[in-house]
């Protein structure tokens, strides 16, 4: 779908400010005012953050009592179960925790569901299937739990007590737990609503380990652990969920990704080794489209196991050995979600007129639960608008529905939730479950609340651009401050750049739709030119020799040893 595009306006006066204030380039200073940034002090405390900063830690309701009850159970020996989710932030949070735990000496073991045959979150028949067949008396969650009522109360029939450790919004009331640490719980005052659950883990252990330091735990045949030992698996867990970059999360994030430059776990670095990366260094976009996506592929294909183990490894062998057993599942996963998108495309191209509704509702008997949640983010992505795939498997339906900015999705599931047997998530992703007989009245009803919910806004996708860079105007100092505001991810996008009068010197296609160019400012020919990819390109545009106006992003290209300046292009006006 085309994209409108959009500038956003700027203060000049505010640019002016902040620029006089820190130094900065004139075109970070009009990035980040936009971002809300008023004064070169706030530019400041963004470029460095600080631990000292952090204060959403101290205001997470129940945080002391699970602290405490975490603590008494070290103390007491008990057996301690970790319960996880199957997707990255899951598998990074639960490896968080038993990592620091079995550190501390504790009596620790995990366990995390089939994403086919238990699905999402803990059920009660986990509580007498695992929790009591293992004898553990403290059972805690991690990425999930906000809303099991059932198992809470399961669990405490038997004397077993429950920590839920959670990010995801709580639909209800809150089950009866020993502990609910959950930012987006309603009456929790932290505002740290942008953690993810592994984000959410980490602040869990940084309390603990001060607590047990002034219980006087650590000694020197068991030192205090090193928190950055855990971030990389926070930053990990926290890309790969797609939550807001900002505020504690992008601290997190960022030290996370200093250790993963610096001395990756060996599991990682055969993660990525194996998918063929050759950077030198590890950014967002390496967890993002190499990392996560293999490790989600163990719980959409197999068992999430696999990706705890892949993380606690430190044996490099044992780590390419199951590198190479993961990306096999990756390859798998790739080729199922093909078949399903290629069949709702040849879907819709048969059936044109059901693109003429707000949603996209479909369902499939047998379709891999696995890869649902994907296919819908690629439908998103081509029909803008609200999705919601259905696998219906021995008379139950689970399925996955992915949104477009601006339209709450978990709560307009929740004002389905008449026709759900059980739904969770955020506002732009969300799961349900749901019987066969309640289908067409559920896509009555997300049809209908969606409409009321758009009515009057304009869901055209949009470029939002930054602010206009000519080309020739691109220098190393620029793109040094520019790689000073990462990482990037949700509410901290990467800058998008707009140039005028835009020379092509050369276009060559370097894959299927892919074309590099060389390009140069019509006005300044005699300036250097810079190379530029596009990927997936509009070929009737590639095909121009000027572009009067283009929209952009600035990378560096590592290539032989060799950094150089890279054009991103997003969209490009034809030449009339």
């Amino acid at each position: 779908m085309k994209r409108r595009w959009q500038v956003k306006p700027s203060d000049p006066l505010l640019v002016d400010r902040i620029c006089r204030e820190s130094g900065c380039h004139r075109v970070i200073a009009a990035i980040m005012a936009n971002r809300g940034i008023a004064s070169g002090a706030a530019l400041e405390a963004f470029l460095n953050p600080s631990w000292s900063r952090v204060r959403s830690i101290d205001r997470l309701i129940d945080m002391d009592k699970a602290v405490g009850r975490i603590a008494d159970a070290l103390f007491r020996k008990e057996k301690i179960l970790i319960f996880g989710d199957y997707d990255v932030d899951g598998i990074t949070a639960t490896t968080i925790l038993l990592e620091f735990l079995l550190h501390a000496g504790a009596d620790a073991t995990y366990y995390i569901p089939d994403r086919m045959t238990e699905g999402y979150g803990l059920a009660a028949g986990h509580i007498d299937d695992v929790a009591r067949v293992r004898g553990a008396t403290l059972l805690i969650t991690v990425d999930c739990g906000s809303d099991s009522h059932d198992a809470v109360k399961r669990a405490g029939q038997y004397g077993i007590d429950v920590i839920v450790t959670d990010h995801h919004r709580v639909s209800t009331s809150m089950p009866e737990a020993c502990a609910l640490v959950n930012p987006c719980r309603n009456d929790c005052p932290s505002k740290a609503t942008c953690l993810a659950g592994a984000g959410v883990a980490f602040f869990l252990i940084i309390r603990l380990r001060a607590y047990l330091r002034d219980k006087g735990f650590w000694h020197e045949g068991r030192p205090q652990p090193n928190l950055k030992d855990y971030c990389d698996l926070a930053a990990l867990g926290s890309i790969s969920d797609v939550v807001p970059m900002v505020s504690d999360t992008r601290l997190i994030t960022r030290v996370g990704l200093e250790v993963l430059n610096t001395r990756p776990r060996p599991g990682i670095q055969a993660l990525l080794n194996i998918s063929g990366n050759k950077k030198q260094t590890i950014d967002e976009e390496d967890i993002g489209f190499r990392i996560g996506p293999r490790l989600n592929a163990t719980g959409r294909m197999e068992r999430a196991d696999l990706g705890v183990e892949i993380l606690r490894t430190r044996d490099p062998a044992e780590a390419v050995t199951l590198a190479e057993r993961i990306n096999l599942l990756n390859q798998d996963r790739q080729a199922i979600e093909k078949s399903i998108h290629h069949r709702i495309r040849m879907y819709f191209e048969e059936s044109p007129e059901l693109l003429t509704r707000k949603t996209i509702v479909l369902c499939q008997t047998n379709w891999h639960e696995g890869v649902l949640g994907i296919v819908a983010s690629r439908l998103v992505e081509r029909f803008y608008r609200p999705v919601v795939l259905i696998s219906f498997r021995d008379g139950l339906g689970k399925g996955s529905a992915r949104s477009v900015p601006g339209v709450d999705m978990h709560a307009a599931i929740a004002a389905c939730a008449a026709y759900l047997d059980g739904y969770g998530g955020h506002p732009m992703a969300a799961g349900i479950r749901l019987r066969p007989e309640n289908y067409d009245p559920f896509k009555k009803a997300f049809e209908d609340i969606i409409t009321k919910m758009t009515a009057g806004l304009d869901l055209t996708p949009t470029f939002d651009i930054d602010c206009a860079l000519d080309i020739d105007l691109i220098s190393d100092s620029l793109m040094d401050e520019l790689a000073a505001l990462q990482p990037f991810g949700p509410d901290h996008l990467e800058p998008v750049f707009l140039a005028r009068n835009v020379s092509v010197g050369f276009a060559k296609e370097v894959g299927a739709g892919h074309i590099r160019f060389a390009l140069t400012n019509a006005r300044r020919k005699n300036a250097p030119p810079v190379t530029a990819i596009w990927f997936n390109a509009d070929l009737d545009a590639a095909r121009q020799r000027f572009f009067p106006q283009m929209v952009y992003r600035l990378r560096h290209n590592h290539w032989k040893g060799k950094t150089s300046v890279q054009i991103m292009i997003d969209d490009v006006v034809l030449q009339p």
